[in-house]
């Protein structure tokens, strides 16, 4: 690639390291790292305008809602929760499509409105359970004890009387309004409990509902009368914040949703460069090696731009901008920019399995050495002594002497014919970077165009030319493979096969790069002003909000209050023949169909079981299962800590400390499970007390042992915003929940400190210090009570689950080669879209796993599967995912022939290679689940089974070859039929890997000597 395009500005925000002159990325090589110059770490590395413009806009917001904290007239109307409106616009900063971040307002106000109307119910019903009579003669009771003169007259909180003292101090409780009380708010919480859990997207709803339900469970009952305003108090700030934020979002360098992804887009398009560039040096020096962790954070960023994207471009229908493009335009880009992302990755993957295959081979070898060193008689079996001994075999068997010479030759041969394509390259990502930044010019897109379609026929031509003129003597006077020189050894096929995989690569990222340029042109070619697009697709917001898809933001992260919870809640049930049955549709099924097949491979055909008992086991499993029992916590805990409130001889103290806040940072930390839980016990109680501490010296600083100056407090928090506004945008999303716990506190402590300065009342905790540890000891309060409830009877286990759903993912994959086996002779018409969706729904599910699973090393677990084993374990699961659709999609484009040609040759649909498979992935589910150890002797390595198969095959039996062998490789289907061999092999090699993953950790049993083989064999 051209030095000019490898000086074309970096990602913002990304870890790109700086490229050495010639142009060439030297992080991307092992033992070069050193010479690329060192940068900030990546949550720190945000210093260019379009970050800094992001947290300007966010922080202004919150400043100015806080400069009303500290004006007397506007507290006075705003209340003594006037900070909250402060912590919602840290939850919900401006950082993105100014209807966007109205619509996330409005969430959290349909929420709060939700638990106003709910409470009012409540106190309607509640009061109406006593009678008038008993009311009126308490009422005459309080009046009775009330003496002459009053205390804490003409307070501004209103609370002027000894009988409203009385009040708060529960004078006025009611054992029969308590319970309805109790009763009706507990139900509400249950509900929204699991609603949190079953429905992502309404959680800023569930939270701010069950924050007023709250409200209502503490407070109410202490109230003989009816009063419908009681949570005003934490709606008009929550109001007036989402009102300036969105002010903020639109007149402070306002964004459409089309203008943040067409960002996304280039976020996309730019990593590519540098990668590309370092694979034309590895080409040209086969010698370097690729640095792996550089390879996989480059496949992360590149994921979650794409995700990004993905999420914003579902809004662009509801979209008002101002340009050349229409939404629509750019929605027409997503399709061959999805191609450019899939050509891309399949490139990416190719080295980066290349490096996990040579790590493999090494870790091999040295085990293999520790397994043959340790002769010591009476020794213990070492773990995967029969796997490990016949791998070795294996790779002795089909590693070729020079083979490490053939692929330093082929990489030559494609160095010579891949340089005119990579100038087209720069030249064709400039021009759609270019393009995305506005229309390109017409000539300049015209004459790319035609470099990269000549560029790519003329790559095509040569490299398959150079690929076969440089590994002739494999072939035979007719094309056909010469028989190895060594007996019972496989042809050396590997260095031809490799350039024949990135030939395959590199052009299919070829075609995608030209499509999308062509797509790019040809909108341009039709927009030549701008103007005003105004939305058409409000009507798509219902279903947003039951989805599971995030709202597009300019920062990642900033509306992820998901955490762990809710992506990967739910793991498929495995029906016991008490399921549901699907409805009958209207439309005639087409049982030949490839979605109709897959569905009847998932049926199980057990017994059948009556009406009654289905319903009762469903009912079982609704309040049992993650969202049900979540539930039944909340609850638990709800009406613990709200007990005190509403007992006469607890009711004025849990008034006057603010017990309500112990209650709510208890639910705020209830979680599904315990590895999430513990996790976020420790960041949110370490964000608790900085939060306090850095409240007391923004306290200190701004009004010493005064009351309080509010244009010092203004300055000295215009600060501590810009720190924390920066945490929040940027920090890693796993940090966000400590993040917003050290706002939180630090708001509580400033804003309280300054209500009992200014407008003293009672129950005020204090100033300063005092506040800072009667705020600390309510949140340890909390937290010590979700800890009881999370944790007796029994811990919900994270790590439990994850198996489970690992389990269901690996049951998938065995359905899809199922799928693969019964349908390769007549694909069905829908077998691409049934299996390019699997793979998307299955990836999507074991990528939401990652995080999550790296948080069960807190977790207290009885079983051998660890944190590293499950991370192994996903980590194989998605790449068995990734070979599963890239076997089924390339074996659908071969022609018939070859297709059974693969299928001769390599096992792939040998009765005895499917049920090998099947039992493997089987027993390593069963394994998961249990933890029990697995046998030691199992058909695996199931590659060399394939490969004896393989070697078992008479040419008779393979049936007839109208083309020879050199002729197909060097054809169009050539790279097709490597890449399915190279998907097949690559299958078979991460079963084989996770068996060897999970008997490290769960053992082995079944012992059997190897000696006795050998002599069966001798």
């Amino acid at each position: 690639m051209s030095t000019t395009e490898s000086k074309s500005p970096p990602l913002d925000g990304a870890d790109v390291s700086v490229a050495s002159p010639n142009g060439l990325d030297e992080s991307f090589f092992v033992g070069r790292q050193s010479k690329a110059k060192r940068k900030l770490p990546q949550w720190l590395d945000h210093f260019n305008a379009k970050d800094l413009k992001v947290l300007f806009k966010c922080s202004v917001a919150v400043w100015i809602m806080t400069i009303f904290v500290f004006i007397d007239a506007t507290l006075n109307v705003l209340g003594q929760a006037a900070f909250f409106g402060c912590i919602v616009l840290f939850i919900v900063p401006p950082s993105g499509v100014v209807f966007i971040h109205v619509l996330a307002g409005l969430t959290i106000c349909f929420g709060l409105a939700l638990g106003w109307a709910w409470g009012v119910i409540t106190m309607k019903a509640a009061l109406a359970t006593r009678p008038q009579a008993d009311l009126n003669a308490r009422l005459l009771e309080l009046a009775k004890s009330m003496p002459q003169n009053t205390t804490n007259v003409g307070q501004a909180s209103g609370q002027t009387t000894y009988a409203q003292i009385a009040i708060y101090e529960g004078f006025m409780l009611d054992t029969r309004v308590t319970v309805t009380y109790f009763c009706m708010i507990g139900l509400f919480v249950y509900l929204l409990a699991r609603l949190r859990v079953t429905a992502p997207k309404l959680m800023l709803v569930g939270l701010f509902a069950t924050i007023i339900g709250d409200v209502y469970l503490t407070s109410a009952p202490l109230i003989p009368t009816f009063q419908g305003t009681i949570p005003k108090i934490m709606i008009i700030p929550v109001a007036i914040a989402v009102g300036i934020g969105a002010v903020c979002n639109l007149l402070i360098f306002p964004q459409s949703t089309s203008q943040i992804v067409v960002g996304n887009m280039k976020d996309i398009v730019t990593p590519m460069a540098g990668f590309i560039t370092a694979l034309n040096h590895h080409f040209q020096n086969p010698d370097t090696r690729f640095d792996l962790p550089r390879l996989l954070r480059l496949k992360t960023e590149l994921a979650l731009a794409y995700k990004s994207l993905d999420m914003s471009i579902k809004f662009l229908p509801m979209d008002v901008t101002y340009s050349k493009w229409s939404p629509e335009d750019i929605s027409a880009l997503q399709e061959p920019l999805r191609q450019v992302f899939v050509a891309f990755g399949g490139l990416l993957n190719l080295s980066i399995t290349r490096e996990q295959v040579i790590n493999k081979g090494e870790a091999l070898m040295d085990a293999a050495e520790a397994l043959y060193d340790d002769k010591s008689p009476g020794a213990k079996f070492p773990i995967a002594y029969h796997q490990i001994t016949r791998a070795v075999d294996l790779r002795a068997y089909v590693r070729h002497p020079a083979t490490d010479e053939m692929i330093t030759k082929t990489l030559g041969m494609l160095s010579a014919s891949i340089a005119p394509l990579f100038e087209a390259w720069a030249a064709s990502f400039r021009a759609i970077g270019q393009g995305l930044n506005g229309p390109p010019e017409q000539k300049a897109a015209q004459d790319i165009l035609a470099q990269m379609k000549n560029a790519q026929a003329d790559f095509e031509t040569s490299s398959a030319q150079n690929l076969l003129e440089g590994h002739s003597y494999l072939f035979d006077a007719d094309g056909n493979v010469l028989p190895p020189e060594t007996p019972d050894h496989p042809p050396p096929l590997h260095g031809l096969m490799l350039g024949l995989l990135f030939r395959e690569r590199i052009a299919n990222l070829s075609k995608a790069a030209t499509d999308l340029l062509e797509k790019a042109t040809e909108i341009s070619q039709k927009r030549s002003k701008p103007r005003v697009w105004l939305p058409k697709g409000i009507q798509r917001l219902f279903a947003w909000s039951l989805s599971k898809d995030e709202p597009p933001t300019t920062v990642q992260g900033t509306l992820d209050l998901k955490q762990t919870m809710t992506a990967v809640s739910q793991h498929e049930k495995k029906r016991k023949g008490f399921g549901r049955k699907p409805k009958e549709s209207a439309a005639p099924v087409d049982h030949s169909s490839a979605a109709a097949r897959l569905e009847a491979m998932r049926q199980p055909t057990g017994r059948q079981r009556h009406r009654a008992s289905m319903v009762l086991l469903a009912l079982i499993d609704w309040f049992t299962n993650d969202a049900g029992l979540h539930a039944l916590r909340t609850l638990i805990l709800t009406l613990a800590l709200a007990v005190p409130a509403a007992v006469p001889a607890s009711a004025g103290f849990y008034y006057r400390e603010k017990g309500m806040w112990a209650l709510i940072m208890a639910q705020m930390s209830l979680v599904p499970y315990a590895s999430d839980f513990v996790s976020g016990l420790l960041i949110r109680t370490a964000g608790t007390v900085a939060g306090g501490i850095l409240g007391m010296v923004c306290w200190y600083i701004g009004a010493g042992n005064g009351p309080g100056n509010p244009y010092g407090l203004a300055a000295v928090m215009a600060v501590a915003i810009v720190v924390m506004m920066w945490w929040r945008l940027f920090a890693p999303p796993e940090q966000m929940a400590a993040g917003i716990m050290l706002t939180s506190t630090m708001y509580m402590v400033v804003s309280y400190s300054w209500i009992d300065t200014h407008i003293p009342s009672y129950g005020n905790p204090g100033v300063g210090y005092t506040l800072f540890w009667r705020r600390v000891l309510l949140v340890m309060i909390g937290f010590a009570a979700s800890t009881f409830v999370m944790f007796f009877p029994r811990p919900p286990s994270g790590s439990r689950h994850y198996r489970h759903v690992l389990s269901d993912q690996l049951s998938a994959i065995k359905d899809r080669y199922a799928l693969f086996v019964s349908a390769w002779r007549s694909p069905p018409a829908d077998l691409v879209e049934v299996v390019e969706k699997e793979g998307i729904v299955s990836d999507e599910v074991l990528t939401a796993l990652v995080g999550p699973i790296r948080l069960t090393k807190f977790e207290f677990s009885t079983s051998n599967i660890d944190s590293a084993t499950l991370s192994q374990v996903c980590d194989l699961c998605l790449s068995m995912n990734i070979h599963m659709t890239q076997l089924v999609l390339y074996v659908e484009k071969l022609p018939a022939e070859l297709r059974s040609r693969f299928v001769y040759h390599t096992g792939a649909g040998d009765e005895g290679l499917v049920a090998d498979l099947m039992a493997v992935i089987s027993l390593i589910q069963q394994s998961l689940v249990s933890g029990e150890p697995i046998p030691a002797v199992l058909p695996v390595p199931l590659v060399g089974r394939a490969l004896g198969l393989s070697r078992g095959t008479k040419r008779a039996e393979r049936g007839p070859e109208e083309t020879s062998a050199r002729e197909q490789l060097g054809g169009e289907t050539g790279g097709q039929w490597a890449s399915v061999v190279n998907a097949f092999i690559r299958l078979l090699s991460d079963v084989d890997d996770l068996v060897m993953v999970v008997k490290k950790a769960v053992g082995e049993t079944s012992h059997v000597d190897l000696a006795a083989f050998d002599s069966e064999r001798a």
